[in-house]
């Protein structure tokens, strides 16, 4: 319920509404276990930090070259995450990079995207690979791995670089009223409760100015006014940063691992199971979400579109990623049509 008005939700013909509801409960049950710790919460201390240290050394063992694919997505998925919300693509590379000052890292921190930093330390988070846990030396080593091939700092940079990019690009624009913003950010905004009337508080805000000719509207000088109004913007900010640097998500941790418990049998035998899946699994509900509200709101046209571009994305994104690997291993990039000259296999 919103303000008193009861929201209608479809369900398809046959289906149980309330079966429906019940399923829907339980992965939001799930979600907020994941959050406050309750499933990593080991029934069986010895068993749990056996298959944590399992983890822990098969993550080392493998992502010590993910930052080579890493390199080529990461931004062509924030170019599309920034095509999406009317945003500048082409200095994507140039914004990563800037991140790397010590200058830019302090901004990144003041302006509060530190707070996804936070996040993932206290859910002790290692990207493409989930949750971490089991003893200390093999959290420490996996962490470590990860942070010397350049995985986490790209990563990091990575996010840095599209939340200080949405606060300049914000920024560029406060001179305008909310019908001359491009189409796609007045529909960012709408999608996380930003009408027209809160654009007139954020262009009443001061805009930071670290240095000449770089200004920022962030939330912590809307907060001074509108709290409220300031989280939503910070809100939309990190969200937005998990569809341009997709690292995993609650809602895929949760659908992957159900009610399962660390310290048993079944729940140390499914996270190993499930270690490299948690990203994919939230990057599918991400982006199958996202198409489905394109469609929903703008047609099936939309739909496709958006679909069309993250799927080219994608090939370009594979293909680049496999030919750094064929090449880091000493090999020749391998030919797109194969020995038959048939592009399928590829």
């Amino acid at each position: 319920h919103i303000e008193g008005k009861a929201t209608a939700v479809p369900v398809a013909a046959g289906k149980s509404a309330e079966g429906w509801a019940s399923r829907k409960l339980h992965t939001i049950d799930n979600m907020y276990a994941i959050l406050r710790g309750a499933g990593e919460a080991p029934v069986n201390p010895w068993l749990a930090n056996l298959g944590g240290f399992v983890r822990n050394w098969t993550t080392a063992s493998v992502l010590g070259a993910a930052w080579l694919p890493s390199l080529v997505t990461d931004p062509l998925y924030q170019m599309t995450a920034r095509r999406f919300m009317g945003l500048k693509q082409l200095r994507t590379y140039r914004d990563i990079a800037a991140q790397f000052k010590g200058a830019n890292r302090d901004e990144a921190v003041r302006a509060g995207l530190i707070l996804d930093s936070a996040l993932n330390v206290l859910g002790e988070e290692a990207r493409f690979a989930g949750s971490q846990s089991g003893p200390e030396l093999s959290r420490r080593i996996a962490d470590r791995v990860l942070t010397f091939s350049g995985l986490s700092p790209w990563t990091q940079a990575g996010k840095h670089a599209f939340g200080l990019g949405i606060m300049g690009e914000i920024a560029d624009r406060i001179a305008d009223p909310f019908e001359r913003l491009p189409e796609p950010l007045q529909r960012a905004f709408s999608g996380y409760g930003i009408d027209a009337a809160d654009w007139d508080k954020m262009r009443a805000a001061p805009l930071h100015q670290p240095k000449d000719g770089v200004r920022f509207l962030r939330p912590n000088e809307i907060a001074e006014t509108d709290m409220p109004l300031a989280e939503r913007y910070l809100g939309m900010i990190l969200q937005e940063t998990e569809y341009a640097i997709p690292s995993g998500t609650v809602r895929g941790r949760a659908t992957l691992l159900g009610n399962t418990r660390a310290g048993t049998l079944v729940g140390e035998v499914w996270r190993s199971a499930v270690m490299f899946k948690s990203f994919g699994m939230s990057f599918a509900l991400l982006q199958g979400g996202r198409i489905a509200r394109e469609t929903t709101r703008g047609g099936k046209a939309n739909g496709a579109a958006y679909a069309g571009a993250l799927a080219l994305t994608m090939l370009l994104g594979g293909t680049l990623s496999i030919w750094l690997k064929d090449i880091a291993s000493g090999r020749d990039p391998r030919p797109i049509g194969g020995p038959d000259g048939n592009p399928l296999p590829f």
